[in-house]
């Protein structure tokens, strides 16, 4: 019989250890303006939140109904030509130089410009939160290695 009450208190008190377990703290940076990337990075960042994590989620598109650990940064859109209005047809409307030019400067230079100059990702750069700092830094990356084989 003591076996058993000290096997489950045993159980017990490992019940209340994996309780206080607690989650990463995690800086998902979604700035581009693009909804339909955007769907996958969200569903991501509330999997995570809903898991205990706490997501710092900086982005053009704030949660309508907050939740538990997801924190909105909200940003202004970046880029504006084409947005959530680019079909078929217009990618023969680019040519690879084109193209080139249009990924290194508009969504490569310019957005990092505005990024960096946004005050909201200026004070987390200068002030980065330190109680708990950021565990995990997840970042989007909307440039395809094929268009710079040409």
């Amino acid at each position: 019989m003591k076996i058993l009450l000290k096997t489950l208190v045993l159980y017990f008190l490992m019940i209340l250890e994996f309780d206080n377990c607690v989650g990463y703290r995690i800086l998902a940076f979604f700035p581009l303006n693009v909804r339909s990337h955007f769907m996958m990075f969200e569903r991501l960042a509330k999997g995570l939140a809903r898991r205990g994590h706490q997501v710092d989620v900086v982005s053009p598109y704030p949660l309508v109904t907050p939740m538990k650990n997801y924190t909105d940064i909200t940003v202004e859109p970046l880029v504006t030509e084409n947005i959530n209005d680019f079909s078929y047809n217009h990618f023969y409307q680019y040519n690879n130089i084109m193209q080139f030019e249009m990924y290194a400067t508009q969504i490569g230079n310019d957005v990092c410009d505005s990024i960096l100059k946004n005050s909201k990702i200026k004070n987390i750069i200068n002030n980065p939160p330190t109680n708990p700092p950021y565990d995990l830094f997840i970042m989007e990356v909307c440039i395809d290695i094929y268009y710079f084989i040409y």
